[in-house]
């Protein structure tokens, strides 16, 4: 209420992949169902959505990772365990049933059966291009979180586009504006940097020759494509 008499219009919340699924148990899991995460996980979006309805004010939902121990890449560096290589097709499931819930036909299971009001703003992935929320930046000097940013992005569009978002605002690359000159798997990569590598662009401005573009896993764009993504 406070934020409506101060003229605001669009919420920002971020949606953690690693809180929504905490506590989950069942052995026939799937990450794609909304009502196989522990129902009161989704409490705190719920009323976000619902009380942002009543006071007519726009949700900007920012779907993220980490996610949960079992959904991320292996590595003995504990320093980058939590945020290292999350499974992409494991990411396309939760976006998904953040889409499902929050698609506008979804019943609240917590509280009356209402449908839980529809979002339509969106981004895939928080500040991708620093180490805190994903990793490695680079390996062996080279820039690879665009590369993991990629999958995640082109898969988590598909889920929101399989869940009637399809025409939704989905935004890509949303990077903190910070970076700087060091090549670890925690280093922050210059904002810049982070989207010419994801649109596999040379630093002179040209597309990188077909052999360095699949070295760099740029070809997932023609294989998205291809499927119709």
């Amino acid at each position: 209420q406070q934020m409506k008499r101060l003229g605001v219009d669009v919420v920002k919340v971020t949606v953690l992949w690693k809180n929504v699924a905490n506590g989950i148990s069942r052995h026939d899991f799937n990450g794609a169902n909304p009502r196989d995460y522990p129902k009161e996980n989704w409490d705190r979006y719920d009323e976000l959505v619902k009380t942002a309805s009543r006071l007519h004010l726009f949700v900007y939902l920012n779907v993220t990772g980490p996610g949960p121990k079992q959904f991320m890449g292996h590595t003995s560096n504990r320093s980058i365990a939590a945020t290292y290589k999350p499974k992409a097709k494991e990411f396309y499931k939760f976006v998904k049933a953040v889409g499902e819930r929050y698609g506008g036909k979804y019943r609240d299971e917590n509280y009356g059966r209402a449908h839980l009001p529809a979002v339509h703003m969106w981004s895939i992935w928080n500040e991708p291009n620093q180490g805190g929320w994903l990793t490695p930046q680079f390996v062996n000097g080279q820039p690879y979180s665009p590369r993991l940013y990629r999958e995640l992005y082109l898969r988590g569009h598909q889920a929101l586009a399989e869940t009637g978002h399809g025409r939704d605002l989905i935004l890509a690359g949303e990077t903190a504006p910070l970076g700087g000159n060091g090549t670890g798997a925690r280093s922050p990569m210059r904002p810049a940097q982070f989207i010419r590598e994801l649109f596999c662009i040379q630093p002179n401005g040209v597309p990188y020759p077909p052999a360095d573009a699949t070295a760099r896993g740029c070809d997932i764009f023609q294989k998205f494509a291809a499927q119709g993504g």
